[in-house]
């Protein structure tokens, strides 16, 4: 779409940024919309630099929830999913109707992939893997924000492109970290070096809670020669 033109895709709920399919120049857009009967898209991928609509599709409803991330390394591509529209591919292609949670991710493997933070209300958070099941239970913690189980933050603070998790202890009377253990083969500087990813930190903190993601290709299948340079 050119500059000043409505979309009119309807309400957006969630909304990922980042490079989706490494088979599409730039980046792209992943939204869910509540426009229900009314939105002629429940889940859309967009091209960021165009606004064209990759793929997307009518669900009629309400389409709250919506994610991306690197959850079948065998695939090119991160994979977007969402409440009552099922896994898709980075090219389009439907996977299933059974998908990762969608309240928030992190990267917390020894691989470029992506995990999931389980876990909301009086439910103790934890860190799921899409293949490998449970990485960590945050034992005596809790989330944020009601159903929608927000972690106090996610961000790679600490260095080596891995993300921290930070939860409130159950009487809310400080902050754990949690820091990925798992040895890796993979030396990226920290993605805080990233301008994106480094405002989306802060926008984690200031207007809504939706996972960080870098400028860049960031996935299983990624060509590390390709990452940017920090500036």
């Amino acid at each position: 779409d050119t500059p000043d033109t409505t979309a009119r895709l309807g309400h957006g709920d969630a909304m990922h940024v980042t490079d989706i399919d490494p088979h599409n120049p730039g980046l792209e857009i992943f939204t869910v919309h509540e426009g229900g009967a009314s939105a002629p898209y429940g889940h859309a991928l967009r091209d960021a630099a165009t606004g064209e609509v990759l793929y997307g599709g009518y669900t009629g409803v309400d389409t709250g929830r919506g994610m991306v991330g690197d959850v079948d390394p065998e695939r090119p591509g991160l994979e977007t999913w969402g409440s009552d529209v099922g896994l898709w591919s980075a090219d389009g292609e439907r996977l299933g109707d059974e998908t990762p949670g969608t309240n928030a991710s992190i990267r917390f493997g020894a691989e470029p992939t992506t995990q999931l933070v389980d876990g909301a209300l009086e439910v103790t958070p934890t860190v799921e893997d899409w293949e490998r099941g449970t990485l960590l239970t945050a034992e005596g913690t809790r989330t944020n924000n009601h159903t929608k189980g927000n972690p106090s933050l996610v961000a790679d603070i600490w260095g080596d492109w891995r993300e921290e998790l930070l939860l409130r202890t159950e009487d809310s009377s400080a902050i754990r970290i949690y820091t990925s253990t798992e040895v890796t083969d993979h030396k990226l500087y920290t993605l805080m070096h990233d301008p994106q990813y480094r405002v989306e930190v802060a926008r984690q903190q200031t207007t809504y809670n939706q996972p960080s993601h870098p400028g860049f290709y960031l996935a299983a299948d990624m060509d590390w020669s390709e990452v940017p340079l920090p500036r």
